[in-house]
């Protein structure tokens, strides 16, 4: 899982978007880079087992 760390609470949120196809809750399953950049984030469905991409105002933390 991707997380990433609050500096002042030291809690961890985990980085996560909802499914298109059922909306069930979908953690990253993989990132694409090109020369160190992010290209593009894929989800993996709790529910449905399938991969998705979601803009990135759709990603949130949990």
């Amino acid at each position: 899982m991707v997380s990433t760390r609050d500096p002042e609470t030291g809690f961890r949120y985990i980085i996560c978007a909802s499914c298109p196809n059922d909306g069930g809750d979908g953690t990253v399953s993989r990132i694409d880079r090109k020369d160190n950049v992010v290209e593009r984030v894929l989800f993996c469905c709790s529910t449905c087992g399938k991969e998705f991409v979601v803009k990135p105002e759709d990603i949130f933390l949990t």
